[in-house]
């Protein structure tokens, strides 16, 4: 690359660079000369292009949340695990129609990422929340385990709007037993109703797809190609029985929070996914 394209390179970046790096400054301090005004907003700009660069912590990060799994889960527990430092997060989840207790570890929490997680998830026990489930490699290859890289509250678990667990109609009684000349009344069996999930029977892949479209579109993508790019990315985390889509909530969940095209994390979704918007279309 030529001196002159690395300088009008350069010229375009520090555009769009400084409006955001004197939003972030904010305004000059009383008495502040302009020349050190300047010089803090220079650091900031330099500060936000390294951070979106490849090598960046940002980007590491974004990474890991693009190839993570999301599951939704009421947070009941958060304890740390001395012996890793880890904290534990145990969460009632939806399983065949029934709650079971899920269980995954931060990372450690003598630094920052995994102290910064561990202090969120204390505030949110009792929230339906959003965990974002990453493969970590072990020393040897062969062997992971998953890691919870990023939490999202999504309200308490107790709110008007939660679905995640919904009670069955009352069962009818039993019917009292009746006594036999053989002998006594057997004894009453009392009868529990069984909890299922709102969506038990589950959505078809192409009606979870036009809803999973719709929650993009009403978030403000206006890019059709990069709505169906999100789509092919979020329908890879479907988890699927037969012919129906079983993790909906999760789906829309994921939507919803899609990063904008122009960020650097909607720059990797359009790229990773883009070539299956005809597949996906079809």
């Amino acid at each position: 690359m030529s001196p002159e394209q690395i300088a009008r390179d350069a010229g375009e970046l520090a555009m769009r660079l400084l409006p955001l790096a004197v939003q972030g400054v904010g305004p000059m301090r009383d008495g502040e000369p302009q020349s050190q005004y300047m010089e803090r907003v220079r650091a900031l700009a330099i500060d936000l292009w390294i951070e979106s660069g490849p090598r960046a912590e940002l980007t590491r990060r974004l990474a890991e949340l693009m190839n993570s799994q999301v599951f939704v889960g009421v947070l009941t527990a958060v304890e740390i695990e001395h012996s890793s430092t880890r904290a534990m997060l145990t969460l009632t989840v939806p399983r065949d129609g029934e709650p079971a207790d899920e269980m995954i570890r931060t990372d450690r929490t003598d630094g920052p990422t995994g102290r910064a997680l561990w202090e969120t998830a204390k505030r949110l026990i009792g929230h339906r929340v959003a965990v974002y489930k990453h493969m970590e490699t072990r020393t040897d290859p062969n062997k992971k385990y998953r890691c919870a890289k990023h939490i999202v509250d999504l309200g308490p678990a107790d709110d008007a709007t939660d679905d995640q667990f919904v009670s069955a109609p009352p069962a009818r009684p039993a019917p009292t037993p009746v006594p036999t000349r053989s002998g006594p009344a057997p004894a009453s069996q009392p009868v529990r109703p069984r909890i299922v999930s709102q969506r038990s029977q589950g959505n078809s892949i192409a009606d979870a797809r036009s809803e999973v479209l719709a929650v993009l579109e009403r978030a403000g993508h206006a890019d059709p190609g990069y709505r169906e790019a999100a789509c092919a990315g979020i329908m890879d985390r479907a988890a699927v029985d037969g012919a129906a889509v079983t993790n909906l909530d999760t789906l829309l969940h994921l939507a919803r929070t899609t990063p904008p095209a122009d960020s650097a994390a909607g720059r990797m979704i359009s790229q990773r996914y883009g070539h299956q918007r005809e597949r996906m279309s079809a």
